[in-house]
């Protein structure tokens, strides 16, 4: 039980209020203060994400309230990635802090997968610590102050300075106590009692993803998402970005183009997500089981597409609908229910040139509309563009009004609200269906003819030929076969035998390499010993050589044997003029500076290297030798 504990301060990191009573109970080793806080001989080494929180809670008295949720909401950095994660990976990331598998929880938070790199050292604002000594007579590490990405305080508008207190712990730091320590012990001891406010070359990019941050990390009224919604607000605002083709795809190239200029390469290098050096916007478009982005790149792509903090975080609320909420109009002039709201089906699309969306409303009347959008006033409501279908309760009364009561089309168009020519035209179509009912019934009949037909023939080949794959028996089947793929490929699919899986072969990889090493040097060293024209030791000779492809990341040993392998071209050059020496001297022909330099298939003698020329110069004369001699 302790005794006594320093209390917390507003936004005060949990590893701060550690290193304050690590240096009020006057304790001269952190072995001490592990056993006053944990009872173990040991420190949790982690700042982001701790662990132990149960533990540590239960040496409180019970006087004292304070508990594990209310340390992690208010003292942790847990908030900052609570936010992007499922529920799941919420509870596990809980769990973990909770407990004492804290490499589960920081697992669980994709700190550890990321590109994105925590500070190395403990960070502190000049002006945020003069105001804590002023309030509370000590100052403290600040958490807003630790968050990756955020270089400068949005209180106060000036740069963090760095500390040499290290954030992430190792062997040597924890050796010489450079972790557990106290923000006022630092100033002092680094003669810092007032340090200078840097407020100099500050961008309006970096304050920006400051004051988001700090909203996210402090938001208490944030609710658990999941990445759909997410999606579906990134998806909302691309929208409006136009980076959003009409079939639904996302033009990456000319988003991620103008997302580095936005920002700047240097500047996103900095924050380890350049989109040039590690490309990754594209994740953040992903469905749901895709891996967790870093709540920073998230922080980017709000700020790159406008989108404001408020709306972005509170993105479980749905999206406003372009043409209200349900229901809507229905715009039908034959039905009972006509200009009354009783449209449940709105279907959203795309204009084919990207310039705007198109809504298709359906009403259980049959009559479908479409009204270009969004609407801007309440009187949109009442019109539509152009009519998809009007329905069987339209044509019926088109009918009656030009069969039964002799109207003129003139007339009809005046009491059904459309033209005189659509009523003509849709008085054709109408009786042109009304004329192909008894011809649609006949084939009816004639289609389950057919049916019946082929899939008795499917039956018999599947009894006949048992055992064997689909291809072969659809083969075997004929036009049954297509007849039923074309017109009846839910039963085909029911009734065919199972797609065989094909057995993966695992492959040996070490024994493989060790086979190969051998291989490539036996096969460089046919080639090199072929009395034929050179070819040159290269990796593509090599592998064409042996008809088969190298995964050099799993074959070290055959990379290495190639690459120790393969010739130069000065090299190639000096073996070509060996070969062609070689060969003029066999058939008797004279050797001279030419001869040998066009059989080699040499350049000019001024675009050789000196070392070619000297080995051009001492296999002539060794030849010439040998022939005088001779």
């Amino acid at each position: 039980m302790l005794g006594h504990f320093p209390r917390f301060y507003p936004d005060e990191l949990l590893h701060s209020v550690y290193a304050r009573y690590h240096l009020h109970s006057g304790n001269g080793t952190l072995a001490k203060t592990a056993r006053d806080l944990f009872g173990k001989n040991h420190m949790p080494n982690s700042i982001i994400i701790p662990s132990h929180l149960d533990l540590f809670c239960s040496n409180f008295s019970e006087n004292t309230q304070i508990s594990s949720q209310e340390i992690i909401h208010n003292h942790t950095l847990f908030p900052y990635f609570q936010y992007f994660l499922p529920l799941e990976r919420v509870n596990k990331v809980i769990d973990g802090m909770r407990g004492t598998t804290s490499w589960e929880a920081i697992l669980a938070t994709g700190v550890a997968q990321s590109l994105v790199r925590p500070p190395e050292f403990l960070r502190f604002c000049s002006e945020c610590a003069a105001d804590d000594r002023e309030m509370y007579s000590e100052a403290y590490w600040h958490r807003t102050h630790q968050l990756p990405g955020v270089n400068v305080c949005d209180k106060h508008g000036v740069r963090l300075s760095n500390s040499n207190v290290y954030m992430t712990p190792s062997k040597s730091n924890l050796k010489y106590r450079k972790w557990l320590y106290d923000l006022e012990s630092f100033l002092k001891e680094n003669s810092l009692v007032h340090v200078p406010a840097d407020n100099l070359s500050i961008s309006i990019q970096e304050l920006t993803i400051a004051k988001i941050s700090r909203f996210l990390l402090h938001n208490k009224s944030l609710c658990i998402t999941d990445r759909d919604k997410v999606r579906s607000q990134y998806i909302f605002y691309l929208q409006r970005k136009n980076y959003l083709m009409p079939r639904g795809g996302i033009r990456l190239t000319k988003l991620r183009q103008d997302f580095e200029l936005f920002f700047g390469r240097r500047f996103l290098s900095s924050l380890y997500c350049s989109e040039y050096e590690h490309p990754w916007i594209h994740s953040a478009f992903r469905k749901s089981g895709s891996i967790c982005l870093h709540p920073l790149r998230h922080i980017l792509l709000m700020i790159f597409l406008g989108m404001a903090t408020e709306d972005y975080a509170l993105s479980n609320r749905r999206l406003n609908n372009p043409y209200g909420e349900s229901p809507w109009i229905c715009l039908n002039p034959t039905a009972e229910h006509f200009l009354q709201p009783v449209v449940k089906v709105c279907d959203i699309q795309r204009k084919t040139d990207g310039t705007g969306i198109i809504g298709i409303f359906r009403c259980d009347c049959g009559f479908t509309y479409t009204r270009s959008g969004p609407d801007k006033s309440e009187s949109d409501r009442m019109r539509y563009d152009t009519v998809r279908e009007f329905g069987e309760c339209f044509e019926k009364k088109l009918l009656k009004l030009r069969d039964d009561d002799n109207l003129k089309f003139n007339e009809i168009s005046r009491i059904l609200g459309i033209t005189e020519k659509m009523a003509s035209v849709y008085y054709k179509r109408a009786k042109n269906q009304e004329d192909l009912k008894p011809k649609m019934q006949r084939s009816k009949g004639l289609f389950a003819y057919y049916q019946e037909k082929n899939r008795n023939l499917w039956l018999q080949a599947l009894v006949k030929y048992k055992g064997e794959s689909r291809t072969s028996l659809a083969k075997k089947a004929g036009s049954g076969y297509v007849w039923l793929y074309k017109h009846d490929r839910e039963w085909l699919k029911k009734n065919s035998p199972k797609k065989r899986s094909k057995k993966r072969k695992i492959v040996n990889w070490t024994k493989r390499d060790q086979i190969y090493a051998k291989k490539v040097v036996q096969t460089a060293k046919e080639i090199f010993e072929s009395e034929n024209y050179p070819v040159r030791l290269t990796t593509s000779s090599i592998t064409k050589r042996l008809g088969t492809y190298f995964a050099f990341d799993k074959m070290p040993l055959t990379k290495k044997a190639i690459y120790s392998l393969i010739e130069s071209v000065e090299e190639f050059q000096i073996r070509r003029i060996k070969w062609a020496a070689r060969t003029l001297y066999s058939s008797g022909d004279r050797l001279s500076s030419n001869t040998v330099r066009k059989a080699a298939v040499l350049p000019d003698k001024r675009k050789l290297s000196s070392k070619v020329i000297q080995a051009l110069e001492e296999h002539i004369d060794l030849y010439q030798s040998r022939q005088e001699l001779a």
